[in-house]
């Protein structure tokens, strides 16, 4: 039985954020389709982090990405995210927020889950920053945030190439998220969320 949101924000397919109990929450990021807006799709989750944030017995939050993304690798989308301080809420949040990739995280999505305190991919999705068809390029921040989460090699790489990388190869180059499939990205993903939610709060 699918379980009802305790949020549903905007028209649908809109962000909506699951109560897992236990002070565990979850925020499903839709699929892209053709009449999202990149600025009221930001604005949702925006809302809904913010809604988690005053909650007393949020304990750790998953940011789930279909398997096709969110925003994908539009610098509309990037502008917005910074515009509203999303990338800055997530970095500054007062939980730990894992970023769980079903697929592809291109462009804003793969910055997004940047920010996450924890990345989790899977083995057939692709990661990457640049996409010069898409008039995608890094920006100095994004480069600085890029170089401090992944360190200088897989920055580089991420930065240089407009090619995207498989999980496997992120990991080649030093990236320390764990790359997973199918069930065994669901249950390392509900294990990693239950063991922070166990933790003491500070």
């Amino acid at each position: 039985v699918k379980q009802a949101p305790v949020l549903r924000t905007g028209v649908e397919p809109g962000v909506s954020l699951y109560d897992h109990g236990l002070g565990s929450y979850v925020i499903a990021l839709p699929a892209p389709g053709a009449e999202v807006v990149a600025s009221r799709a930001v604005a949702e989750l925006v809302s809904a982090l913010t809604f988690v944030s005053q909650l007393p017995d949020a304990k750790v939050v998953r940011l789930e990405v279909s398997d096709t993304g969110w925003l994908g690798s539009d610098r509309i989308a990037f502008n917005a995210a910074v515009q509203q301080g999303l990338y800055q809420q997530l970095v500054n949040f007062g939980c730990p927020v894992i970023a769980v990739l079903s697929g592809d995280a291109l462009g804003a999505d793969f910055v997004l889950a940047g920010c996450c305190d924890f990345m989790v991919c899977s083995a057939q999705g692709r990661y990457g920053v640049v996409d010069a068809q898409r008039g995608y390029f890094a920006t100095d921040a994004e480069v600085s945030l890029l170089t401090e989460r992944f360190g200088p090699v897989l920055a580089e790489r991420l930065l240089q190439s407009s090619r995207a990388l498989s999980g496997a190869e992120l990991q080649r180059l030093g990236g320390c998220m764990p790359v997973l499939s199918g069930g065994e990205q669901a249950e390392y993903v509900q294990q990693l969320a239950a063991g922070l939610a166990a933790k003491p709060q500070e």
